[in-house]
């Protein structure tokens, strides 16, 4: 009762879900296309062609950073907004259904999100905001 005790840390939050793709008149733009920009905000902008030893010997301090991060990106679901975040991964299968052109009309793709940093209460109380 009269001790204190030290919080040391939380882990960011992850974020799971499905998104579903389907395509009702046009499969190019409706499914891959979308997909496609998904897949580029899964990405980083930009990845080092150098090592880590390489980049810092030649690029001083910047260097022992030489990648770039995805960009941020933001989920609004239910009224609650988290943010921000970033698209740790995409899952697309590779089959599916699809139209003359090779373009599939439906796709399940699973997806998940990563905070930068672990949430405080002050961070899940501003989700409803």
């Amino acid at each position: 009762l009269n001790s204190r005790q030290i919080f040391t840390s939380s882990n960011s939050v992850r974020i799971s879900g499905s998104l579903v793709f389907q395509a009702w008149a046009n499969a190019k733009t409706e499914v891959e296309d979308a997909l496609e920009q998904l897949q580029v905000w899964a990405s980083p902008r930009t990845l080092s062609a150098k090592s880590l030893l390489v980049s810092g010997a030649t690029d001083g301090l910047k260097g022992m950073f030489p990648s770039e991060i995805p960009p941020l990106v933001q989920l609004q679901y239910g009224g609650k907004t988290y943010s921000p975040m970033v698209i740790e991964s995409v899952s697309a299968p590779i089959t599916a259904p699809m139209n003359k052109d090779g373009h599939r009309i439906a796709v399940k793709v699973q997806i998940s999100f990563l905070s930068l940093t672990a949430w405080d209460a002050q961070n899940i109380t501003n989700m409803r905001r």
